[in-house]
């Protein structure tokens, strides 16, 4: 067999190969890498399984979302005792403080002679009893009848149903630029109307416990009608205004306080303080000493303002309370709304005991974030908005920068309140008490806008 003869190429690589490899067995660098490998091998030391914990610590979750208790250790003084309003004034020029002092007093005082002298706002007004076994346990928009209303809500429903009556004024809301203000950062968490009509004055809380009241007819260059106060450490979770006493403010927050702003004082006093988170507030419409809010999860309590003390604690659901509505008609009733995924009607009346039973409980797959009765008080809207002036529309937000008006009756939406004034999502809203068509939103933003008719 004759040999293949090898090409220039492949004679000048085998001649590398072996040169090569007498370079590198002259370098011994085989042997040195064997001694260098025997002296670092390690013996392998059995690994101990770290046994499983039976409760595991979750992380990234807020304090106000696990019902954690505020630290009061971290508070000044100044937290736990009333703070002047010059004190817990925002703002650089501090006479703008005595400017919306002297505003609320004047409001207050022209309200307050407006009243008849003999009637009563004391304490609530007691009507017929009514029987809620018709309440609709379907859909979102839920409604309750009673006898006692059963030809005030067919009026009311027959008048709805004729759009011609109630268009004029809703297509006529609009938002106009000077309507448009941006008080104080960090979003707003409520938003409250002063119930009179000589004055547009808003009140509006935010995430990190401020409190700012906007005049929208202010004519102070300095302020431009905002007044910015700081007398929570947490957010706002509740604001009240009661007509019959507009110069005392109510504000409640997640740092467990509950203060009560007096114009005539000019302090923030502290009416009530727990170590656990206040949801909500609220008061009936014609009771001036009883305040009722959540605290910490599902509890219920009735504080009476002029003893100081606690007249009612319930165990009402088994999550977080987050809205509390009383009964226009019969503020003995009550409707809240809660993270359990329920809003139940209680009666005050048979609340006294240790375990009250509801009079009718709405179950939904999801927490129900609010609850609130019609103006009637024939129906109850279980969904994230307001109800207007009357029984025939609710606001709610949507994703579009608009308003939602939704139409009980037909149970869908009528039309959108749309506007290139309104810079973000609306979520908070609040419908005048006595004009009708001015609605105040605020966005998820730090907007505050007020459409008008």
């Amino acid at each position: 067999m004759v040999s293949q003869k090898l090409t220039e190429y492949e004679r000048k690589r085998l001649e590398n190969i072996k040169r090569n490899a007498e370079m590198v067995a002259a370098l011994n660098i085989r042997s040195k890498a064997a001694i260098l490998s025997a002296a670092t091998k390690r013996q392998k030391t059995k690994q101990v399984k770290k046994p499983k914990m039976v409760n595991p610590i979750v992380t990234r979750r807020s304090p106000r979302t696990r019902v954690k208790p505020p630290d009061s250790k971290g508070l000044s003084d100044k937290f736990l005792k009333p703070i002047s309003m010059i004190d817990a004034f925002i703002g650089y020029e501090k006479e703008s403080n005595q400017v919306l002092v002297d505003t609320i007093l004047s409001i207050a005082e022209e309200t307050q002679a407006g009243f008849p002298e003999n009637e009563e706002f004391n304490g609530a007004k007691d009507v017929k009893d009514g029987n809620f076994s018709g309440f609709s346990e379907k859909g979102t928009l839920d409604s309750c009848k009673s006898e006692a209303f059963e030809s005030l809500v067919k009026e009311e429903f027959d008048e709805h149903l004729d759009n011609k009556k109630s268009d004029p004024w809703l297509k006529s809301m609009d938002l106009k630029p000077e309507n448009v203000a941006w008080p104080m950062p960090r979003r707003i968490m409520e938003v409250k109307f002063f119930p009179c009509t000589g004055i547009r004055m808003i009140a509006v809380g935010n995430k990190i416990g401020n409190i700012a009241f906007l005049n929208m007819d202010s004519e102070d260059e300095i302020d431009d009608g905002i007044y910015i106060y700081g007398p929570h450490t947490g957010a706002i979770s509740g604001i009240s205004v009661q007509r019959y006493s507009m110069s005392k403010i109510y504000s409640s927050g997640h740092d467990g306080f509950i203060r009560l702003m007096d114009a005539e004082k000019e302090v923030f006093d502290v009416v009530h303080y727990c170590d656990k988170t206040i949801h909500c507030l609220s008061q009936q419409p014609n009771d001036l000493w009883s305040l009722y809010f959540s605290e910490g999860r599902g509890v219920l309590i009735e504080w009476d303002v002029r003893t100081g003390k606690s007249s009612g604690n319930w165990m009402l659901h088994e999550d977080t309370i987050n809205t509390i509505s009383f009964n226009p008609q019969n503020p003995n009733i009550m409707a809240t709304s809660s993270t359990d995924g329920t809003a139940c009607i209680w009666d005050l009346r048979s609340t006294r005991s240790q375990k009250p039973k509801t009079m009718k409980t709405v179950s939904h797959g999801r927490a129900v974030n609010s609850a609130y009765f019609s103006p009637s008080g024939t129906s109850l809207a279980t969904t994230r908005g307001i109800w207007g002036w009357d029984d025939s529309c609710i606001f709610i937000g949507n994703m579009r920068k608009g308003i939602d008006v939704i139409s009980p009756v037909q149970r869908t939406s009528v039309m959108t309140l749309q506007s290139p004034q309104l810079p973000a999502i609306p979520w908070r809203f609040d419908a005048h008490p006595y004009e009708v068509g001015m609605l105040a939103a605020a966005t998820n933003g730090s907007g505050v806008c007020l459409w008008t008719p």
